[in-house]
């Protein structure tokens, strides 16, 4: 019996072993791990690694791109600003448009010995998305060839935008 209850120890042991060393043996990912990912109308943006973020804003047919960055930069102001710092830089940004084409049913209408015909009607659409790359930085921590922001001033725009009355 004492026997039976050491091998099985040993087997037990041996199992672990294994394992930590399949577990140690595993190459680490290179890949930029996503530290929280959110989407909240139209705007996705994920923490990467601290103090970079990507920040991607998406518009409809009736969204042009000034707005779809203007949108990108207010999420980029309020996430550096919900990180404690004063400044953000933009490191990439990489805008796309997409093109649809609708068409409406057409129709034919026969009136006696006339046959009308209703073609349908052809829209064109295009849809705007932009992706920006971001790091959040104090004053102390500015390049000169990158486009920087202040989160403050941002701010401020934004408030007096947001004060104005509407139509």
């Amino acid at each position: 019996m004492k026997r039976k209850i050491s091998l099985i120890y040993f087997i037990m042991i041996l199992l672990l072993i294994a394992v930590l060393i399949s577990c140690a043996s595993t190459p680490k990912s290179t890949s930029i791990q996503v530290a929280n990912a959110v989407e909240v109308m139209g705007i996705n943006w994920a923490q990467y690694q601290g103090r970079v973020l990507k920040i991607e804003s998406i518009g409809n047919s009736s969204t042009d791109i000034t707005t779809v960055r203007e949108n990108a930069l207010i999420r980029a102001t309020w996430e550096t600003y919900q990180l404690g710092f004063d400044y953000f830089m933009i490191l990439s940004e990489n805008g796309s448009a997409t093109r649809n084409t609708y068409t409406t049913s057409g129709s034919a209408t026969t009136i006696g010995t006339y046959t009308y015909i209703n073609p349908g009607t052809i829209y064109n659409t295009t849809s705007h998305s932009l992706i920006i790359i971001i790091f959040c930085c104090f004053e102390n921590e500015l390049f000169n060839d990158v486009p920087t922001f202040s989160v403050s001033s941002r701010l401020a725009q934004a408030r007096q935008f947001f004060k104005k009355p509407r139509e």
